[in-house]
C-alpha cells in the first residue's frame, strides 16, 4: 500500500509522464463513449465536449478519483496498471461525477 505521502507525491515518479498519458487516453475513449451514446444528458454532452477537446486537463481532473481507488496499491502497481484496470477506472470515475 503506498502511503499518503506517497501518493501526495507521485508526480515525481519517473513513470507520471506515462501514467498520465494513460488516462489522456482513456479520458477520451470515454468522451468517444458517450458521445455515441443514442440519448446522452446534457451533462454527459458538456463533459464529453470538454474532453474531446482537452483530454490532458480532465484527465489531471481524474486522477484523484483513481488514485484513491487504488490506495491499497503501491506506486510501482498504480503506474503499471493496465490499459483495462485505467479504462475502468476512468470509466467509474466519470460514471460517478456524471451521476451527481
Amino acid at each position: 500500500m503506498a502511503s499518503y505521502l506517497e501518493i501526495a507525491k507521485i508526480k515525481e515518479n519517473a513513470s507520471y509522464g506515462d501514467f498520465i498519458a494513460k488516462l489522456t487516453v482513456a479520458v477520451a475513449i470515454k468522451a468517444h463513449a458517450i458521445a455515441q451514446l443514442p440519448t446522452p444528458a446534457a451533462e454527459q454532452i458538456k463533459w464529453a465536449k470538454e474532453a474531446l477537446s482537452g483530454p490532458h486537463t480532465k484527465s489531471k481532473q481524474i486522477m484523484g478519483y483513481v488514485l484513491a481507488d487504488n490506495n491499497s496499491l503501491t506506486i510501482v502497481q498504480m503506474m503499471g496498471a493496465g490499459d483495462t484496470a485505467i479504462q475502468n477506472n476512468v470509466n467509474d470515475a466519470v460514471d460517478l461525477l456524471l451521476s451527481k
